[in-house]
């Protein structure tokens, strides 16, 4: 194997590309955005920069939370002390780190957007905006919105979860976390630099209501909705029988990240597994050992 497309440039794409370009493979890693801001993301725990310490010791600006109050309608409230810090980023900064060490790497990073694919008998063409690029094997990263239907996970609607909410200019130390009566999911405050991050995800509610049940909650705690910024997206929340079928990985290609539904389905907790599944991704690939015929399933067994 000499040539690998990586198909998403988030943290997933990025951290499969850096190892698999530090390894020296030929590496082409493809996003139409490449670093941008996503509003709700950007929070790392102790086990993301733990296994992966170049996610805190670096000079990137960031907010570190020892802090966190968990409130319950039913149960009232409790504070708990963190032993160990929540590391949160805005995504644009920790989002450039990443593909920034993937281009150190050796990584030739293009902004474009991936119009398809085309199994080929050995490798693929990777169709793009700006031309075809042929490869001998795909990283699919594309994200939650994957546009590639033959490639990364299948989820119907039961097995998403919305997550919206906005910035807001204001401080605080600690993040909040709210959990209401008969709803599967909770309201978010977290601190970032410069703003607050106020959200809600949750499952089984249409947008427009968790939007009016997040607005009531900031009314009530005199949370400005003044000069806020919206936003909203969908993020995986695989149920059980998606799991057991969950499509991470095929004939020439493995998914990581959104794209592989590697989403915690109660907390919509991603960076982590998107970090981790790019790792294991890249691990795979690169093991000689291993008939190519073989990774696939490979991959399955690390993903478990």
């Amino acid at each position: 194997m000499k040539r690998v497309a990586v198909l998403g440039g988030g943290p997933a794409g990025s951290v499969a590309a850096e190892r698999l370009a530090s390894a020296g493979l030929e590496t082409y890693l493809l996003d139409e955005k490449l670093a941008w801001e996503k509003p709700c993301g950007g929070g790392l725990t102790y086990k993301a920069y733990q296994k992966y310490p170049f996610l805190i010791d670096n000079n990137l600006p960031k907010k570190l939370v020892t802090r966190t109050v968990l409130t319950d309608e039913r149960g009232g409230s409790v504070g708990m002390r963190l032993s160990q810090p929540l590391v949160i980023y805005s995504r644009l900064e920790l989002n450039g780190m990443l593909l920034k060490r993937a281009e150190e790497s050796g990584a030739r990073i293009e902004k474009t957007r991936v119009l398809g694919l085309d199994r080929r008998s050995n490798g693929w063409s990777v169709r793009t905006k700006h031309g075809t690029i042929e490869t001998d094997y795909c990283v699919v990263a594309t994200g939650a919105r994957n546009g590639l239907r033959d490639v990364g996970t299948q989820w119907t609607g039961a097995d998403t979860m919305y997550a919206l909410g906005y910035w807001v200019p204001s401080n605080q130390e600690h993040v909040d976390i709210h959990f209401f009566r008969g709803f599967e999911g909770y309201i978010w405050v977290f601190p970032r630099c410069g703003h607050l991050s106020v959200g809600i995800c949750g499952k089984g509610e249409p947008a427009q209501q968790l939007r009016q049940r997040l607005e009531s909650y900031m009314r009530e705690r005199s949370i400005l909705l003044k000069d806020a910024v919206f936003y909203g997206h969908a993020l995986p929340s695989l149920e059980r029988p998606a799991w057991r079928n969950n499509r991470v990985a095929g004939d020439g290609w493995l998914a990581v990240g959104d794209s592989a539904g590697l989403v915690d389905p109660v907390t919509g907790e991603g960076l982590y597994y998107a970090i981790r599944s790019g790792d294991l991704a890249s691990q795979v690939i690169l093991d000689e050992q291993m008939n190519p015929a073989e990774k696939a399933a490979a991959y399955r067994q690390h993903l478990q």
